[in-house]
């Protein structure tokens, strides 16, 4: 069973962030209950594995939802959830990239960078 205790510390400490002038407070919420559903989602974590796949999976949904609200339509484009869509979605694409790149060679790496190969 998860330690409720750490991820509700974290959630809390990260949503307190939100009262800083130059954090987009609707983005951080987002990001953090998309932190929190990737938290609760694993299975098999040590508390602090959990403390940490919540502040990494928060820190990549909020620096990549502007990206998102970029991308999704207009009546989707809310920055909480942007920010939620992208701290879920984002943390798990990530982790397929690198262990992609973990088993690939370099030279299909840099293929797939220029254009040449697939994925």
């Amino acid at each position: 069973m998860p330690e409720p205790t750490s991820v509700t510390t974290t959630a809390l400490a990260l949503s307190s962030a939100s009262l800083l002038p130059f954090v987009n407070g609707n983005i951080l919420l987002g990001a953090v209950l998309g932190g929190v559903v990737i938290t609760a989602e694993s299975k098999n974590l040590t508390g602090a594995k959990r403390v940490y796949t919540m502040l990494v999976s928060t820190a990549v949904g909020y620096l990549i939802a502007p990206v998102v609200m970029e991308l999704l339509p207009t009546p989707f484009n809310n920055a909480g959830l942007c920010g939620l869509i992208s701290s879920v979605f984002a943390l798990l694409i990530l982790v397929k990239l690198l262990d992609w790149a973990k088993v690939s060679k370099l030279s299909d790496i840099w293929k797939v960078f220029r254009g040449g190969g697939s994925l």
